[in-house]
C-alpha cells in the first residue's frame, strides 16, 4: 500500500514562505525609504504599528515555514502563566520592538534654513536675519557660516506644515517665501532688491535745475519743477552700469556711482564758462 506523501503540500508551504519572504523585504524596504515622509506628514504614529505588525507577521512566516526555525516563551501574565510558541513569539518580539522603538513625534524639533545667491554663492552671515512665522510668533535666525540658519525648538505641530520666510536687515539681498517643513533642512536661493535711485539735482546757488536728463543704465528721467528725480534699476547691472550721469543745458557733465536704499542724492552741477 501507498504511503501518502506530502509534497504537494510542502510545495505550497515553500510558495507561501517565498512571497512572505519578498513581501517582508519589500515593506522594510519602504518602511526605512519613506520613514522620512511619514515622520513628515505625521503619518508614524497612525501606521507604524500596524506595519510593525505586518512585518511581525511575515518574518515569522518566513522563519518558521522556509528555515524551520522554532521558538518559545513562558512567562506570568494576567495572574497566571501564557506559554507562547512557533511564530507568535517571534511576531510578539518584533511587534514590542517595534514599540520600543517608535519614533516620538511628541518632542520639539530643529529645522535648517540654508541661503544662497542665485549663483549658488551663500549668503554671508552679515546680511541680517531670517524671519520665520510660526503662527503668531515670529521666530528669528541669526545666519552663521555657509549661509546657514538653524532655528531649534521648533513646536512638532509644524513638521510638515507651511511657513513663510523672509530676509530682514539686509539692503542688497531679500526673500519672501513659502517653505513647507519637510526633512531636515531646506535650500532657499535670495534675490537681489531693485534699486531706487532718487535726489535733487541744483546748481551752485542751491537752485534747483529744472529738466536736467538723469541716466543709469538704459533707463533715463528728467528732473521736475524742483530739480528731483527717481527711477527704479533692475538687479542685474554689471558695475559699469552702476554709474549716473547728469546732463542740462548750460552745465558741466556729472558722473557718479549711484547710491541706493532710498537715500535721497545731493547732486550740484557747475555751469560752463
Amino acid at each position: 500500500m501507498n504511503q501518502p506523501t506530502n509534497k504537494p503540500a510542502y510545495k505550497h508551504v515553500w510558495g507561501f514562505s517565498a512571497v512572505a519572504l519578498v513581501l517582508f523585504l519589500l515593506l522594510s524596504a519602504g518602511l526605512i525609504y519613506n520613514a522620512e515622509t511619514l515622520f513628515t506628514f505625521r503619518l508614524i504614529s497612525k501606521v507604524w504599528f500596524l506595519i510593525v505588525l505586518v512585518v511581525g507577521l511575515l518574518c515569522a512566516i518566513c522563519l518558521f515555514s522556509l528555515f524551520k526555525s522554532y521558538a518559545a516563551y513562558s512567562g506570568k501574565a494576567l495572574g497566571g502563566t501564557l506559554r507562547l510558541g512557533g511564530p507568535c513569539v517571534l511576531m510578539l518580539v518584533i511587534v514590542m520592538l517595534g514599540i520600543k522603538l517608535a519614533p516620538d513625534t511628541t518632542t520639539d524639533f530643529s529645522y535648517t534654513f540654508i541661503l544662497e545667491t542665485a549663483d549658488g554663492q551663500p549668503l554671508n552671515e552679515s546680511n541680517g536675519q531670517l524671519l520665520v512665522d510660526l503662527d503668531a510668533q515670529i521666530v528669528r535666525g541669526e545666519i552663521i557660516g555657509l549661509g546657514e540658519v538653524t532655528l531649534k525648538n521648533i513646536p512638532p505641530r509644524f513638521l510638515g506644515e507651511t511657513v513663510r520666510v523672509r530676509l530682514s536687515g539686509n539692503d542688497q539681498y531679500q526673500l519672501s517665501e513659502s517653505v513647507k517643513l519637510v526633512g531636515q533642512s531646506a535650500r532657499l536661493t535670495v534675490e537681489l532688491k531693485e534699486q531706487i535711485v532718487q535726489g535733487i539735482v541744483r546748481d551752485s546757488q542751491g537752485l534747483p535745475v529744472v529738466g536736467a536728463t538723469v541716466m543709469a543704465g538704459d533707463q533715463s528721467v528728467m528732473t521736475s519743477l524742483t530739480g528731483r528725480f527717481q527711477f527704479t534699476l533692475p538687479a542685474n547691472l554689471s558695475e559699469t552700469e552702476l554709474v549716473l550721469h547728469i546732463m542740462a543745458d548750460g552745465y558741466m557733465p556729472y558722473n557718479t556711482d549711484y547710491v541706493f536704499s532710498g537715500v535721497l542724492m545731493q547732486v550740484q552741477l557747475t555751469k560752463m564758462n
